[in-house]
């Protein structure tokens, strides 16, 4: 089996070079349902909420790009312990729910 090596963020630096990872990637079952208009009900308690912004991106594009598409409900429950720390895409939700794409957000 072929070992491939990649990079990640944050993490990395706290791994001396010498040392290997090891780690498995698999295709994502995380996906919109097929129907644009069904409503999507999203809760991220405190275990990373990237998933559900790449599903409230892809409405996005739905919303503007496919004018006569019938988009959803979009509803994001998003728990974190310290706002001023994990509220990392705050500035980007703040825009989703500005512009309608991001129905309700709940912190």
């Amino acid at each position: 089996e072929k070992k491939k090596r990649s990079s990640f963020s944050d993490a990395s630096s706290l791994i001396p070079q010498s040392h290997l990872v090891r780690a498995f990637v698999r295709p994502s079952s995380f996906r919109l349902p097929s129907d644009a208009s069904t409503p999507i009900l999203m809760i991220g308690p405190g275990t990373g909420v990237a998933p559900m912004r790449a599903l409230l991106q892809e409405r996005r594009y739905m919303k503007k790009n496919q004018r006569n598409k019938q988009v959803g409900a979009n509803i994001l429950y998003f728990g974190c312990k310290k706002r001023s720390w994990d509220y990392l895409y705050q500035d980007e939700f703040e825009q989703l729910k500005s512009d309608g794409t991001l129905t309700a957000l709940h912190l």
